[in-house]
């Protein structure tokens, strides 16, 4: 009985460790995307205000 615990109990510790896991993942790139687009808002605050107005290309935004 003991081992059948101790094995539903690691089991269940391997599971939550990897879901833990992929979510600080998941998070980090949510933090990222996030920074990202805080950078894109001030450099078009900074454009704006200093009037300077450009359209760069789309791929400009990705870089």
């Amino acid at each position: 009985m003991a081992k059948i615990f101790n094995d539903f109990k690691s089991n269940n510790f391997d599971i939550i460790d990897r879901v833990l896991n992929g979510l600080c993942i998941h998070m980090d790139h949510a933090k990222t995307r996030i920074l990202e687009a805080e950078a894109r808002t001030e450099k078009g605050n900074h454009q704006f205000q200093s009037g300077i107005i450009n359209y760069p290309d789309s791929n400009d935004w990705e870089s």
